[in-house]
């Protein structure tokens, strides 16, 4: 498969897992399975526990209306230049996925959705090596299960 195939291959994916808990709250309009109130925190997963080399690096906090999504490229700053993975601080509603770099040389992004009807929140952690570590793996879609969702179930 060619490296354009995949990367479109991926994304599509990507747009997939991103659009499944939307298509569930439409199953129960009136009221969300997520506890739009509650804040996951991040899990110091940024850098890999073998890679000496890499710094953690916050990110400006972003804000996601509901039912969108922002794009958030993972450009590490010249001292450290290479993205080796991520974590993120979130509200409970708030998926996020990695759409991976091309060969073209374009960094890799994550794109951060909103599967509530409130506003969430969110703060990317990047880990930044010095130097390319391309074997080395990362987490590719961060999400929540839904708190609320054993409610909606017991109500039914």
């Amino acid at each position: 498969m060619t490296s354009i195939c995949w990367w479109l291959y991926v994304s599509v994916a990507l747009a997939i897992s991103m659009l499944w808990p939307r298509m569930a709250l439409a199953e129960n309009a009136s009221v969300s399975p997520y506890n739009t109130s509650r804040v996951l925190a991040q899990q110091d997963n940024a850098c890999p526990a073998d890679l000496n080399d890499c710094r953690i690096v916050r990110l400006e906090p972003r804000s996601v209306n509901p039912g969108k999504s922002v794009v958030i490229p993972m450009q590490c700053p010249a001292g450290y230049p290479y993205p080796v993975g991520w974590d993120a601080r979130r509200h409970e509603h708030i998926s996020i996925g990695l759409v991976p770099g091309r060969p073209d040389g374009r960094v890799p992004r994550l794109v951060v959705g909103n599967n509530a009807d409130e506003p969430g929140n969110v703060t990317i952690f990047l880990g930044c090596a010095r130097q390319d570590h391309r074997a080395t793996a990362m987490p590719q879609l961060l999400s929540a299960v839904p708190t609320n969702r054993a409610a909606l179930r017991q109500s039914q």
